[in-house]
């Protein structure tokens, strides 16, 4: 593509020349015939020169354009996967209530309750860092790509919060073997939901990642 562009800037300048000759009447036959006609070839080649700096700036302006698109899509990417850290985090959730249920006191679940606060503080910090990508991207989603989202950060984040919450007012200091079910059949029922939400969200944003690198 680039080459027909620079044959089509070498025509474009041999045809200025003739017509500068031709409009300017000048003969090369005599010393000011030469010298003429070598001004008139410096005015177009400077016109010529002029307007290949545009085009050049034009084009580089593109390429940084595409280039910003990309990275910056690409972030979103890869700040959307460290948001399965969700997945280890209700693991656990999961396995504290469930201790919790069968009467096990949190002095004997010290480690548990180790890697609960790890991963929740890891998840917080995925999905704020995932929302921060998200707002820089919007400059470069459609509004159709936008509509198919299935959950945005915020409304990912407070959904999980509320559904985690709701959970917890439920079970919390309730013991039995039918709350350790309980437990069990309703953190299955939030994780295939993120689970669901997860898969829409990445099918989509690699249709558009994949886009981008067509433009």
């Amino acid at each position: 593509m680039d080459r027909f562009r620079f044959l089509i800037c070498f025509l474009v300048l041999c045809v200025g020349v003739v017509f500068g000759l031709l409009l300017a009447n000048a003969k090369i036959n005599s010393f000011s015939g030469w010298k003429d006609f070598l001004e008139i070839l410096s005015y177009v080649a400077t016109v010529g020169m002029a307007g290949f700096a545009i085009w050049t700036l034009d084009a580089w302006k593109a390429q940084f354009g595409f280039e910003k698109r990309f990275a910056t899509l690409k972030e979103l990417g890869d700040s959307f996967e460290d948001l399965r850290v969700i997945f280890t985090h209700l693991r656990y959730i999961k396995a504290y209530h469930i201790e919790k249920s069968e009467g096990v006191d949190d002095s004997q679940l010290s480690e548990l309750l180790a890697d609960l606060e790890r991963t929740g503080i890891m998840w917080d910090a995925a999905i704020t860092k995932y929302a921060k990508n998200w707002r820089s991207s919007l400059f470069f989603i459609t509004d159709d790509e936008f509509k198919t989202f299935a959950v945005n950060p915020q409304k990912l984040r407070s959904k999980i919060r509320s559904d985690l919450e709701a959970l917890i007012q439920e079970v919390d200091g309730r013991t039995g073997p039918w709350i350790s079910v309980y437990v069990s059949f309703k953190m299955a029922g939030i994780n295939n939901e993120v689970v669901e939400i997860f898969r829409e969200t990445d099918v989509l944003l690699f249709k558009i990642i994949k886009k981008s690198l067509s433009k």
